[in-house]
């Protein structure tokens, strides 16, 4: 008799095991295939370009997005920026803002705000920030007409909040309008491509297009891009 339990206490074990494993695999595999249904890029013709915040005002904000990367692999999601803490005062947090709009236009399709990031930026200090900003498969899905997209899109980043290290902020009230402040640019270099980076739907890759004041950089076969400023303004201490 206690042979015979030993078996069904082991049959039983064995049986749970499995179970479990099959489980593991299959809520594996839904939580991929979901992963990458939300990541799907839509059908259709269109283009996305993704870059800093180049609209009124950008010359002046605290802390400046100068530079974007975005991966087609994660449904060409903001991967990581680039920072410079143009205050003199050590940034501990940021939140990131994000607009939508069609190339040629400058109406805002779709915008949206990051949480608050934690960062550790000195004074006059430049950081690079990974972090998952915005998802264009996620967001272009009610812009999608009979199931396709049409259109060339841009998307580009800002900081809408900063907390320094000291516990003061600075909030953005108006994102798209910011303070003014005396910064002084650099003079415009002859290497500046003058390009941004531009991913084609049709071929299902970056490529380099014309963009006045930008630098572009294509990696990992055309499925990444980095789109930064040539020039960086810093702040005028004369």
């Amino acid at each position: 008799m206690r042979h015979w339990n030993e078996q069904a206490t082991l049959r039983y074990r064995f049986s749970v095991t499995l179970t479990t494993i099959a489980l593991t695999v299959i809520g594996g595999l839904l939580t991929t295939n979901g992963q990458q249904t939300q990541n799907k890029l839509p059908p259709g013709n269109w283009t996305l370009s993704a870059g800093p915040y180049s609209g009124s005002g950008h010359e002046s904000v605290p802390v400046d997005v100068f530079s974007v990367t975005t991966s087609a692999g994660g449904g060409l999601m903001v991967t990581s920026v680039s920072l410079f803490n143009r205050s003199s005062k050590d940034v501990s947090s940021v939140k990131l803002h994000w607009y939508l709009k069609e190339e040629a236009q400058s109406q805002v399709l779709l915008e949206g705000d990051t949480q608050l990031i934690d960062v550790d930026v000195s004074g006059g200090k430049e950081q690079v920030l990974s972090f998952p900003v915005v998802s264009f498969a996620r967001v272009s899905k009610s812009l999608l007409k009979g199931g396709n997209l049409a259109g060339n899109y841009r998307l580009e980043i800002a900081v809408s909040e900063v907390n320094y290290a000291d516990a003061s902020a600075s909030p953005v009230s108006n994102k798209r309008i910011f303070r003014r402040a005396a910064y002084k640019s650099p003079a415009q270099t002859d290497n500046c491509q003058h390009q941004g980076c531009v991913y084609n739907a049709t071929r299902g890759s970056y490529i380099c297009g014309a963009h006045q004041g930008r630098f572009c950089s294509v990696s990992n076969l055309g499925q990444s891009g980095t789109e930064s400023r040539c020039v960086v303004p810093r702040p005028n201490t004369n």
